[in-house]
């Protein structure tokens, strides 16, 4: 009986060093998920407030006037709001895809 259990210590003091390691890959692995998930979730509060936003200016600037001059420069100014507005929302989207796809990998 003796015999097993000095050859189960040598196979576990073996071991050791093995598990230890991968322990600490392990954990090491889980703290970069974690920074990975927080930045994609930063991502999104800042995409959808700058939507927000962008909504906001456009329900103050408003429908462009009958003047020429005025029209062309509205146009334009609501085309850039409303691009901003389309990029903003796209790139939340896609910030809440990112971390669905990288919490369902692990």
């Amino acid at each position: 009986m003796s015999d097993l259990e000095e050859e189960l210590a040598t196979v576990f003091s073996s071991m050791q060093p093995i598990l230890e390691n991968m322990v600490y890959e392990i954990t090491r692995s889980i703290k970069i998920q974690s920074v990975e998930n927080q930045r994609y979730v930063n991502h999104t509060v800042i995409a959808t407030f700058l939507s927000g936003v962008t909504a906001s200016v456009l329900q103050i600037v408003g429908a462009p006037s009958s003047d020429t001059n005025d029209s062309n420069l509205s146009v334009a100014v609501l085309t850039s709001l409303f691009s901003s507005l389309i990029i903003s929302s796209a790139s939340a989207a896609l910030s809440l895809l990112s971390i669905s796809w990288i919490q369902t990998i692990v």
